[in-house]
């Protein structure tokens, strides 16, 4: 039920943000002015993707605490908080399936990998400090970028090295 409730929300926060609201959205974080000029209130505008924001993570928390059974201040420990603040940078910045990817890459590597259980946050470290060097928009970015035949460090690096 979750991943198909996340995917729901990826999809209808990807058609938002392609929508005119999702443009004026991204337009009062880049240029609130213009937006304001325009008849738009920002503030508005700010608190209402705060309540959606807001109505989103008490979804997700519903839902981890069906899987969970109950919670305590003990469920959130420092790994978890990691975690959930770190998946959308591995994912990709500015795209809702970015999170949904990251989610996906951090539940593979701290669960599904037997021989790397025990140094599932350790490797998440990892992962996390070089993607964000090779790829600072995170693998949706990096792919993103790469498919539309741009430069990224990483073809910068291979390309570097192919010349010596």
């Amino acid at each position: 039920m979750a991943v198909v409730l996340t995917g729901v929300l990826a999809l209808a926060l990807d058609r938002l943000r392609r929508s005119p609201w999702g443009v004026v959205i991204r337009a009062s974080r880049e240029v609130p002015i213009a937006v304001d000029t325009a008849g738009v209130s920002v503030s508005v505008l700010n608190l209402v993707a705060l309540g959606a924001g807001a109505a989103i993570a008490s979804l997700g928390g519903a839902l981890f605490t069906t899987y969970v059974g109950a919670v305590n201040p003990e469920t959130f420990s420092v790994n978890v908080i990691f975690l959930a603040v770190f998946m959308p940078l591995i994912g990709g910045i500015g795209n809702p399936w970015g999170a949904v990817l990251g989610a996906a890459i951090v539940v593979h590597l701290t669960l599904n990998v037997d021989s790397l259980a025990s140094s599932g946050t350790l490797l998440v470290s990892l992962s996390v400090l070089v993607i964000l060097v090779l790829f600072p928009r995170g693998v949706l970015g990096f792919a993103g970028t790469a498919a539309r035949g741009g430069t990224t460090l990483l073809t910068t690096v291979t390309k570097r090295g192919a010349r010596t």
